[in-house]
């Protein structure tokens, strides 16, 4: 399971910095990365056995628009919510998100 903490503590001062550069002030970076951690909150809150997420983020540079840090299927959908290295959000079908063979998963369980 992915230590949120510590992403959180490893990644977030990266991820801030990188957001202020692309956005040019702090409080709209500030706003997109608190964004970014809160869209990971519903599978945190869920039943993990229950949860289908994909964290792809070690080693990934940010601010690589190509390059999906995590993804997951929020329950009863059919396309998954995809954060990318570059902090944009997308909904995507699974099949069409790039995978990483380094990714950490959490396959749903029925």
């Amino acid at each position: 399971m992915v230590d949120w903490e510590r992403v959180v503590r490893e990644d977030g001062p990266a991820a801030w910095r990188t957001a202020c550069r692309l956005l040019g002030n702090r409080q709209d970076a500030q706003f997109t990365v608190q964004q970014a951690q809160i869209s990971g909150a519903p599978i945190s809150e869920s039943d993990p056995s229950r949860a289908d997420w994909h964290y792809a983020g070690k080693g990934v540079r940010l601010g690589d628009a190509s390059k999906p840090l995590f993804w997951y299927k929020p329950q009863d959908s059919s396309s998954c919510r995809v954060i990318y290295a570059d902090l944009h959000v997308t909904e995507s079908a699974q099949t069409d998100i790039p995978k990483d063979a380094g990714a950490e998963s959490q396959p749903a369980t029925p």
